[in-house]
C-alpha cells in the first residue's frame, strides 16, 4: 500500500469526486464525507486520497476543501438566501421547542427521552448556528476584501 506525502493539495481524481458529491453545494456533512470514502475505495485508491492538507495532523477531507471553495466562490445573494433559511429553521426550532415544554411534567414516565429530545433539538440548533457564523465570516470577509481593494482619495 502506498503512502502518500505532505503536503499535498488534492488529487484530480479525489477533487472530481467530491466535485460530484457535493454538486455545487459549500456546506459539507458526514454523510459527504462517509460517501467520500467509499468512493475512494471503490476505486481501490489509497484511503489517503480522501485528504488534504500540510501535515497528517492538519489534514483535511477533500471534501470540506472542495465546500470551502464553493462557498468562497457562491454568489452573495445565494449566501443571503441560505442565512434567512437557516436563522429561520432556527427560530422554528426554539419556537417548537417552547411550545413542546411542559413544567408539569419534569418528571414521572417519559422524562428521560423528553430530556433526550430536548439535548437533541439544542445540538441541532448549536450546529445550524455555527454554519450561521461560518456563512456571516464569509459574508464579513468579502466586504474587508472589498474596502481593502478600494482605491483611496486623499485630498
Amino acid at each position: 500500500m502506498s503512502k502518500l506525502n505532505y503536503p499535498r493539495a488534492p488529487s484530480d481524481t479525489a477533487r472530481e469526486l467530491a466535485t460530484k458529491i457535493l454538486r455545487g453545494r459549500f456546506i459539507s456533512d458526514h454523510r459527504d464525507y462517509n460517501r467520500m470514502l467509499a468512493a475512494v475505495r471503490e476505486l481501490g485508491l489509497p484511503i489517503e486520497h480522501a485528504f488534504c492538507g500540510e501535515s497528517s495532523e492538519r489534514a483535511i477531507s477533500v471534501v470540506e476543501a472542495i465546500a470551502e471553495v464553493n462557498l468562497r466562490s457562491a454568489p452573495r445573494e445565494k449566501l443571503e438566501r441560505k442565512l434567512t433559511t437557516l436563522r429561520r429553521k432556527v427560530e422554528v426550532s426554539v419556537s417548537t421547542s417552547v411550545q413542546k415544554f411542559d413544567p408539569n411534567r419534569l418528571g414521572g414516565p417519559g422524562a428521560a427521552g423528553r430530556e433526550r429530545d430536548r439535548a437533541r433539538e439544542a445540538d441541532y440548533r448549536n450546529l445550524i448556528r455555527m454554519m450561521i457564523d461560518r456563512l456571516g465570516q464569509e459574508l464579513t470577509r468579502r466586504e474587508a476584501e472589498v474596502l481593502a481593494s478600494a482605491p483611496t482619495t486623499t485630498a
